[in-house]
């Protein structure tokens, strides 16, 4: 490792945890990289999406050719070798995609080698890079995380192992794995932006869910199953549907507000 150029995002990393890079991905390789994405899920079956209830989608890239040209994205290294890290490694990586009426994600970690005294130091073992490929913020679902909690013991690494068959099915939601901490905060982000991150950090669930016309595709007894689903969510979340459907508006919703002609008119629904 050699000395920082960005004290302040080093400084940010060892005793936060974590740190932004902003517009990593220009256009086009954010392009590139969201059509890669959505190639791997479309090429999911139903399976797999069960399985994974919680994440969403957990697609292992190690053997797709494309992504070679992400691990290997000059800004990127750049921004590595900015931190001080002039010859990083690569482990492995996913693509993560989560539905807005999936559970929540469940409190986790991702570092594996606590058996050796390295990690008990402040220094980062493993970093990991989030790429976002779409605007973030608590209205949508940002990354929410517990900043520090890689240096310091916290009660939530006594909860049950992450990464379980249970816990990525999201069985019992009720779990301490996947409920609010008043430690936690937000990490709002633009697309092509990227967080890095010491692994051993806990990253956490969303508050609330953006809904962008969630039954437009759907047949009337689809339709009825994700409005019930709304409706089981509320007490968890905050809830925002973007619809041109009035009726399901009203059916699905314990507020309304109306947009016509750039005017906006707030109603309860009857």
């Amino acid at each position: 490792m050699s000395p920082a150029d960005q004290p302040e995002k080093r400084k940010a990393l060892i005793e936060e945890g974590f740190c932004v890079f902003e517009s990593i991905l220009n256009e086009e390789m954010l392009s590139r990289v969201t059509c890669a994405s959505n190639r791997l899920l479309d090429a999911q079956d139903k399976e797999h999406f069960e399985k994974q209830k919680s994440t969403g989608s957990l697609i292992c890239v190690y053997d797709d050719p494309f992504f070679a040209d992400l691990v290997g994205w000059q800004p990127a290294l750049d921004a590595l070798n900015s931190l001080g890290y002039v010859a990083p490694k690569f482990s492995t990586g996913f693509v993560i995609s989560k539905p807005p009426h999936s559970p929540p994600l469940f409190w986790h970690q991702d570092w594996w080698g606590w058996e050796h005294p390295h990690s008990y130091t402040p220094n980062p073992q493993q970093i990991f890079l989030m790429y976002y490929l779409v605007d973030t913020t608590p209205k949508n679902g940002c990354l929410r995380l517990i900043p520090g909690s890689h240096l310091h013991r916290h009660p939530l690494h006594d909860i049950s192992e992450a990464h379980t068959e249970e816990i990525r099915l999201a069985e019992d939601v009720t779990s301490p794995a996947y409920l609010d901490h008043p430690d936690e905060m937000d990490v709002c982000v633009k697309a092509g932006d990227v967080v890095m991150g010491d692994s051993r950090l806990l990253p956490v669930k969303p508050k609330v869910l953006l809904m962008d016309e969630p039954c437009s595709a759907l047949d009337p007894k689809g339709t009825e199953a994700v409005e019930e689903l709304i409706w089981e969510l509320r007490g968890q979340y905050t809830i925002l549907i973007v619809t041109h459907n009035m009726a399901q508006a009203r059916r699905a919703s314990e507020e309304c507000i109306f947009y016509a002609a750039g005017q906006s008119d707030r109603t309860q629904p009857n």
